[in-house]
């Protein structure tokens, strides 16, 4: 398929958007980050026009805290702990999404901790916030 390189839509002070068109076959993919004070806010919208289904991996260099497996819903709160700092989660769909948590390969010898949000709608949009734990 080759690499499709994406397009830049807006830059401003504390906010970043661009899109790849065909991120995949059959699938566009925009993604917006926003920082305001402590706080990023990371929004993906995902739409395809094929037969596949809405996803998002999420890979995080601290160690995931989940309360529990969570059973599908739109929402989910967790923790990140990473060395000098632990950060509350919030991570969002416009669906229904199934939440995994998992290990992937990061820089070798190592690996990280993963979130993979699947949906069973061939469109969602994804919204993470990222901010200091109280």
């Amino acid at each position: 398929e080759g690499w499709n390189p994406g397009e830049l839509v807006s830059f401003e002070p504390g906010k970043v958007t661009a899109r790849q068109p065909l991120y995949r076959k059959n699938t566009s993919a925009q993604r917006s980050i926003e920082i305001s004070g402590e706080r990023l806010v990371d929004t993906v919208d995902v739409r395809s026009t094929g037969a596949g289904r809405a996803s998002l991996l999420l890979h995080l260099q601290g160690k995931v805290e989940l309360p529990e497996q969570p059973a599908p819903s739109s929402a989910v709160e967790f923790r990140v702990r990473y060395p000098s700092v632990v950060m509350k989660v919030r991570a969002s769909a416009t669906t229904p999404v199934k939440v995994t948590l998992t290990r992937t390969p990061d820089a070798p010898p190592h690996q990280r901790d993963s979130l993979r949000f699947d949906t069973d709608s061939s469109e969602a949009s994804f919204t993470t916030v990222f901010e200091p734990a109280p």
